[in-house]
């Protein structure tokens, strides 16, 4: 009886702190403006995670500040891959034939794969779902990883959090950078636009901006393989080995929506998203072999250890009434 008391208890306690949270959070989403759509699309998957990370079981503060600090360094480092990236677009604009002038053309052989165009999707196409699809496309590059990262924090699992360095943005793009600049293979609605004579327009048109202000990116040009795909095949790998399943259906759910926008579109091609989920699988499989490493093991306990002497004792209750 006592057990089950104290189980209503705390589920008590963490829906009265959950709810006015999320309905904050909630109201912070939608008073924000739309250039700010990425934080709304972050805050509005954030909220149903939330009471995973509160029941997460629990840890020494030491845990906390590691992940916490160790999300610091993710943060930092996926910074550094967007400017990056930035720079590699604007370097594609100058020498548009490559890096060293070569480049393998993909054009012709993406498009004569029989259905490799996804076109066996597109005819479903409608107006409203291209309008919910398209910033799902767009966010679901960042807000989902981003999603995992506050998740690994809140619930102390500071290892998880080295492992997404590795799994996602900051390995990814070091593996996919020589198709970047090797490999020439348009997204699906240029090509057939090229060899079909149709005239379809670029599905996030509107979003291009972001990157490179004012002049044509030339991202149009890197379909194979498909990083969002990837991406987006990490996570699902690494939500599924997470205890809470709510958490594990919202994050899987999300990102095969993810994985649907990209042929739904018209941007990856079938084969796209056969090499971004090899692509996906080898990060995490390469985050897991560093992590099981006897050097990287030794390294996060001493780290924690160091953080437990720097942080001040805790005083129990009875030495606070005392007080």
């Amino acid at each position: 009886m006592e057990l089950y008391e104290k189980s209503v208890i705390q589920r008590n306690n963490w829906i009265r702190w959950y709810l006015p949270l999320a309905l904050l959070l909630f109201c912070i989403a939608l008073i924000l403006s739309p250039e700010h759509e990425r934080a709304q699309f972050f805050i509005f998957l954030l909220i149903p995670c939330i009471p995973a990370m509160i029941k997460a079981e629990e840890r020494s503060r030491s845990y906390f500040w590691a992940a916490a600090i160790l999300g610091i360094a993710y943060y930092v480092l996926n910074m550094l891959v967007f400017k990056m990236h930035v720079w590699q677009l604007k370097y594609e604009l100058v020498h548009p034939n490559g890096l060293f002038d070569f480049l393998i053309p993909m054009n012709h052989f993406l498009h004569s794969i029989p259905f490799n165009d996804g076109m066996f999707i597109r005819q479903f196409a409608t107006p409203w779902l291209d309008q919910i699809l398209v910033p799902i496309y767009v966010h679901g590059f960042v807000v989902p990883a981003a999603v995992m990262a506050v998740y690994y924090v809140a619930t102390k699992q500071p290892v998880k959090v080295v492992q997404a360095i590795f799994a996602f943005h900051a390995l990814q793009y070091v593996m996919i950078l020589p198709f970047h600049f090797w490999v020439e293979s348009y997204q699906v609605w240029q090509v057939q636009n090229m060899f079909d004579g149709t005239f379809f327009t670029d599905p996030i048109v509107n979003y291009r901006h972001w990157l490179v202000s004012g002049a044509k990116v030339p991202s149009f040009n890197h379909a194979f393989p498909s990083m969002h795909t990837s991406i987006a095949t990490a996570i699902i790998i690494m939500a599924l080995r997470e205890k809470n399943r709510f958490f594990r259906w919202i994050m899987v759910i999300f990102n095969v929506t993810v994985i649907f926008t990209t042929v739904y579109l018209g941007i990856h091609w079938i084969l796209d998203l056969i090499g971004g989920i090899l692509l996906g699988w080898s990060a995490v499989k390469i985050g897991d072999w560093v992590v099981a490493r006897p050097t990287f093991q030794l390294w996060i306990n001493q780290f924690i250890e160091r953080i437990e002497r720097v942080l001040p004792e805790r005083k129990s209750k009875k030495e606070m009434v005392r007080a």
